[in-house]
This record gives C-alpha cells, sequence and structure tokens, in this order.
C-alpha cells in the first residue's frame, strides 16, 4: 500500500482507478492495488448455467417449422418462441429428461414411438401409422455429461413412411435421445406440426 499525494484542491479521495484504488484514512491518502473478489459457484447456479448453455445451443440447431410453432405457442403475450423454448426446456435438461423440442401446431403426435439397437451405429424406431400423406422427421441427439453441447441431428423419413424407420450414422454403443414430429409435408415447406415425442436408446 503506497502513501500518496493528492493535489490541494482535492481534499480526499476513494474510489478504484484502472488496477489501483485510492483511500483516506486519518488523513493520509493511500493507494492499493484492486483485486477483484471471485465469487464461488453453488452447485445449484453451476447446474443451472450448465443446462441454460446447452439448451440455448440445442435451439440453435432448430429450423423451420419447429421455431414458428413455438412462436404460435406464446399466443399473444410478449415473450417470444424462444424464450419460450428456453423456459420449458431447461428444467428438463437439468432433469435429465428429453427436451419438449416442438410445440405443436395442427397435427396429430407420432404414436406409439418406440426404439432400439439396430446394427452398429444404428438405431430402429417403431411406430403406428400416420394419416396419409403425412410426413415424419425424426431427431437424434446424443446424451453426455451436464453442460457439454451435443448438435442436434435431423432424419428425413419422406412422406407415408412405412414403421420401423433405421437412424443411421451414430456413434456405437452411446445413449441417445430420439424424437419425432409429423408435419404436413416435407420439412422444410411443412406449415403444420405436432408436438414432438421422444424415446431413449443405444446405438447398436
Amino acid at each position: 500500500m503506497a502513501k500518496i499525494t493528492l493535489p490541494s484542491y482535492i481534499k480526499e479521495g476513494h474510489g478504484r482507478m484502472d488496477d489501483a484504488v485510492i483511500v483516506t484514512r486519518k488523513g493520509t491518502n493511500y493507494m492499493m492495488v484492486y483485486k477483484k473478489t471471485k465469487r464461488e459457484q453453488t452447485v445449484n447456479q453451476q447446474a443451472v448455467q450448465d443446462a441454460f448453455k446447452t439448451v440455448v445451443a440445442d435451439w440453435k440447431y432448430l429450423t423451420g417449422i419447429i421455431r414458428k410453432s413455438w412462436d404460435v405457442y406464446t399466443g399473444d403475450t410478449n415473450v417470444s418462441g424462444y424464450n419460450a423454448f428456453m423456459g420449458v426446456n431447461i428444467s428438463h435438461r437439468r432433469a435429465g429428461e428429453p427436451l419438449e423440442l416442438c410445440a405443436g401446431m395442427g397435427e396429430e403426435i407420432l404414436m406409439n414411438l418406440t426404439a432400439a439397437p439396430g446394427t452398429a451405429g444404428e438405431i430402429v424406431c417403431t411406430f403406428l401409422p400416420t394419416e396419409t400423406g403425412r410426413h415424419i422427421t425424426f431427431f437424434s441427439r446424443k446424451e453426455v455429461e451436464p453442460g457439454i453441447k451435443s448438435p442436434i441431428s435431423r432424419h428425413d423419413s419422406g412422406t407415408g413412411t412405412v414403421s420401423p424407420f433405421t437412424i443411421t450414422g451414430l456413434e456405437t454403443g452411446a445413449n441417445y435421445y430420439i424424437y419425432a414430429v409429423v408435419t404436413d409435408s416435407q420439412y422444410d415447406s411443412a406449415l403444420t406440426v405436432s408436438q414432438s415425442v421422444a424415446v431413449s436408446s443405444i446405438a447398436g
């Protein structure tokens, strides 16, 4: 701590200037090195932060009709689709549960979805038939440790998809969440979409 002399028109000093702090004690002015205090996060705070940053990353992988469904989900409120998605899903991520990937907008959900390991790098999905002309789109996300970002991959199955449908190109032995939505046409041009359903499985 260094003793300093202030100009005559400044009677006392206090506050921070860059990396130094000026204080006046008993009429004597001192300059000290400023040290920023680091606040340790609690376990709960770290869990919330980890969940938040991974759900933010998840949103970035979602496009088109799924994002539109979240905008519709908020109705006439001032809440954005992004904020609605975050508000619904952070608690799911913290609990190690599948996300609500899509809020749904006009289509019936895919019924009786199941998933099981296939051959190397594959997961086989079974489900009940959809209405004529409907499309099914699957999404996969590898389960990882809390706070680690993992991409969401889209798997378009086409119109009139017949069960089972096999998702390929996965990491053998890794556990995945599998999501599915039904749309009125191919995903990129869809105008309506179902609420997502989710299952988990290990890739063969």
